[in-house]
């Protein structure tokens, strides 16, 4: 195995986990030799991902069950760094509803927040709402959050992804649920945490240590991971394994630097 000519020179790289690494519960063919491969070429690596569902720890995990080692530190959710983010710029006496998976409330939890649930949003005061993908979606839910921004909560999403790739297609994603509080509410959200928010990838960057232009980020999505990567002034390669299709690369006007069928195409 050997790694194309024109990959060569990038000393950091920043990988999408869903549709670059995994599609719905099924890791994508040969994406965890090419990670080995990477990190015996010494490479840094950092996986990003704007998915709140799971912890940094339970990301690790489903890594691991797929052959990749990957430390706490080097995995970036939006969840977390939506966590960073309320508490850097509000602190930590803050009383959250958060829409969302039990990742994204245990990121929250783990900052020290005091997490309402969707009874106590009628009777208490709600500092924030936090949105993220929710695959228990229901009304009330969305009714609570509601009636929380209405009354003065900061909304905050972790990312405006339209949609999710899964082995069954493409699946409604945490944009929808943020477009519904927005259409009922009329407000926007104070910031979308994920990409293309290039405070997400500064963030990365960090963790990587490596310069912008010796960076490649890797993802699936030109509105998300080449648009996030153009923002840092990074170089970007979409992987057609995801929720991109070559006609709609074809189409776009935004080009990403280099377009593979799949992950494994990045090696010889």
């Amino acid at each position: 195995m050997k790694l194309k000519k024109e990959f060569q020179k990038f000393k950091g790289f920043i990988f999408d986990c869903d549709g670059v690494i995994w599609r719905g519960e099924n890791k994508i063919e040969g994406v965890d030799s090419v990670i080995r491969y990477l990190r015996k070429e010494n490479k840094r690596i950092v996986f990003l991902t704007n998915n709140s569902t799971k912890t940094r720890e339970e990301y690790a995990k489903r890594l691991k069950l797929f052959g990749i080692d990957a430390k706490i530190d080097e995995i970036v959710t939006s969840g977390y760094v939506t966590a960073q983010y309320l508490r850097e710029k509000y602190g930590r006496n803050l009383r959250l509803y958060i829409i969302g998976e039990s990742g994204l409330i245990e990121e929250m939890k783990n900052f020290g927040f005091t997490i309402l649930s969707e009874r106590e949003v009628w009777h208490c005061k709600i500092n924030v709402v936090v949105v993220g993908l929710d695959r228990k979606l229901t009304y009330e839910k969305l009714a609570a959050g509601a009636y929380a921004i209405l009354n003065g909560a900061k909304f905050i999403a972790t990312n405006a992804d339209p949609n999710i790739p899964t082995e069954k297609g493409l699946l409604p994603g945490a944009g929808a649920i943020v477009s519904f509080l927005k259409v009922s509410t009329g407000v926007k959200p104070e910031i979308v945490i994920g990409k293309p928010n290039v405070e997400i990838m500064n963030f990365a960057l960090k963790i990587l240590g490596t310069d912008p232009e010796n960076t490649l980020v890797v993802g699936d999505r030109i509105e998300t991971d080449i648009i996030a990567a153009k923002r840092a002034r990074c170089k970007s390669l979409i992987v057609l394994t995801g929720a991109t299709t070559l006609e709609e690369v074809k189409k776009s006007e935004i080009k990403p630097d280099f377009i593979l069928e799949s992950l494994l195409d990045m090696v010889l």
